[in-house]
């Protein structure tokens, strides 16, 4: 920051204090008195709290006597000029280490940010404080748009994950694929901008393998274009009404087992399938449970980033993205002939809080929080990628995707794709050669584990209970309960519960937060509650999860699978 004026005061208890262009950063009489009467009166239990303002570091002490580092973010705008060594102390301008910090100290997608700004500093660097508070607004409606996913999917990501096992049992792997190709991936996503892109790559079909993100596929069929791969994630059943009338035999579909099951039910053509990264302990079941070794694909909240980390995953070959706007280019929600695709009005773009940020082509676009999620994300993926091949936003609309080169896909097409048609690797025979009878055996065994752990989690309610109007819980009954959740922590392990515990998960932790100010009798409530809360609602997802896997039993046993 230039033309900063900056003076050293002796204050009243001998104590210094600073001046920046006439404005005091601290009292000129007690400031150490005067940092503990604002932390008293800011200061909000549990909160994470941001300082904008550290000066001679007066509000710091005060609230470290209150909050741990995590709960306690430190920017400056004065960092540089006041040559502050605190390592704690974040530059304003370095926004990438603000929110870094700032999603490390909301655990569970939390929004609870307290904002203090020290005397006068709001004053002094006005577009800095302001700067800031955009970055935490940013980061909390992520944070919100991540929780909703969670919450929205949880249930259907559970039943798609069981019946997905009778697909995932019978196809090959996605790592039958890895890196077959050595030629031209085009990724197909369903931006306003694809329309423009068809009748290119039209004229170069058979000279580049063509992934079609989800839905997308639809834009593609109606000009005639059938893609090489289609890669689906969604579990909802507005997913599988995209593919419901599908027919494409010569199309192979690419399926995570978070994908509604009934695509892969219906689809005539081959599969792959594949997990996500955050699906580990999925993946371990499968290899310890069924020998079913699935590769772990990176992505985000969009089909489109697992449609980008699969293109790598198959070729050595240059990349190109298509329809990858990420923003309401020419006042759209989609290409032509999507399902999804709206025109945005005036009254649509405030109810998504839209917003600008710097467009393709240096210009200034219109998106929301959900779609520029999707563009970090995408920028995080490239940025951890090692590729042997440019990589190539051929989009020419949207959002700038900041790391990736820009070449307008006619100039991509000129470069990078010749006259020779490309050969699809067929699918290999079935490596699975086990009987459906193991699947349905291992069903089995999961049904008795669930049996056993509804009957741990209502006897774990039950002794619970009987302690409801005691303000200490009986030494005897803690006992009983540390058993109960050691035997429900193992049998835990030997499910696939993962998605749908994800939700409780996040209350149990962040809605039962100790106080200090709690009395004895408060805070065995809490626990009580706590605990109460964690056990019903483990025993009602159990009760989900066995009933979804009865359901695959059933579909096999009436298919003759």
């Amino acid at each position: 920051m230039n033309n900063v004026e900056i003076k050293y005061i002796q204050t009243k208890t001998k104590l210094l204090t600073i001046e920046i262009n006439g404005y005091l950063l601290h009292s000129k009489y007690d400031p150490v008195k005067e940092a503990k009467r604002i932390i008293e009166k800011e200061f909000i239990e549990n909160y994470v709290h941001v300082l904008f303002g550290f000066g001679l570091g007066y509000l710091a002490e005060a609230f470290a006597e209150k909050v741990s580092r995590e709960q306690l973010i430190i920017v400056d705008p004065f960092k540089e000029q006041l040559a502050l060594e605190n390592s704690e102390v974040i530059d304003s301008n370095d926004e990438k280490e603000i929110k870094s910090r700032l999603k490390n100290s909301l655990k569970n997608y939390s929004r609870e940010v307290k904002v203090i700004c020290a005397p006068n500093y709001e004053k002094i660097a006005p577009i800095a404080y302001h700067n800031l508070l955009k970055i935490i607004k940013d980061v909390q409606r992520f944070n919100q748009v991540e929780e909703n996913t969670i919450r929205f999917g949880s249930e259907f990501w559970q039943e798609n994950y069981i019946k997905n096992l009778i697909y995932a049992f019978s196809d090959n792997s996605l790592n039958e694929l890895e890196k077959k190709y050595e030629c031209p991936i085009v990724i197909a996503s369903g931006g306003p901008s694809l329309t423009k892109q068809l009748s290119l790559l039209k004229t170069i079909r058979e000279q580049v393998i063509l992934i079609a993100s989800g839905s997308t596929v639809n834009s593609l069929v109606s000009e005639g274009i059938t893609p090489d791969y289609i890669v689906t994630i969604d579990g909802a059943e507005a997913n599988y009404r995209h593919f419901k009338d599908l027919v494409l035999p010569d199309s192979i579909l690419l399926y995570c087992l978070s994908s509604n099951y009934k695509i892969q039910q219906e689809y005539i053509g081959k599969r792959y399938p594949f997990l996500t990264t955050n699906d580990f302990r999925v993946g371990e079941h499968l290899k310890e449970s069924l020998n079913i070794n699935l590769p772990y694909m990176a992505g985000g909240g969009s089909v489109a980033h697992f449609a980008f980390t699969i293109a790598i995953f198959l070729t050595n070959g240059p990349i190109a993205l298509i329809g990858q706007d990420l923003a309401f280019t020419n006042n759209q929600s989609h290409a032509t002939n999507n399902k999804h695709h709206k025109v945005i009005d005036e009254k649509l773009l405030k109810d998504r809080d839209a917003f600008e940020v710097e467009g393709y082509f240096g210009d200034k676009v219109l998106t929301d929080y959900s779609l520029y999620s999707m563009k970090t994300i995408f920028e995080k993926l490239h940025k951890g990628i090692v590729h042997s091949a440019p990589i190539f936003n051929c989009t020419e609309g949207g959002v700038k995707l900041d790391g990736f080169m820009q070449l307008p896909f006619e100039s991509f097409i000129k470069k990078y794709i010749g006259n020779i048609l490309i050969e699809k690797i067929e699918q290999e025979e079935l490596s699975n050669s086990n009987s459906i009878c193991i699947l349905i055996e291992q069903l089995r065994k999961e049904i008795n584990v669930y049996n056993q752990l509804e009957k741990d989690l209502v006897d774990a309610i039950s002794i619970l209970k009987a302690n409801q109007h005691n303000s200490i819980f009986k030494q005897a009954d803690l006992k009983k309960l540390d058993k109960i959740d050691r035997k429900i922590k193992d049998n835990f392990n030997l499910v696939m519960m993962d998605r749908i515990v994800e939700p409780l998960t996040i209350d149990v932790l962040r809605n039962f937060k100790a106080n200090e100010r709690d009395k004895p009798k408060q805070n065995f409530d809490r626990v009580y509650n706590q605990n109460l809360e964690l056990y019903s609602r483990l025993l009602e997802a159990s009760k989900k999860s066995k009933r979804f896997t009865l359901e695959t039993i059933e579909i096999i046993e009436t298919t003759k699978l």
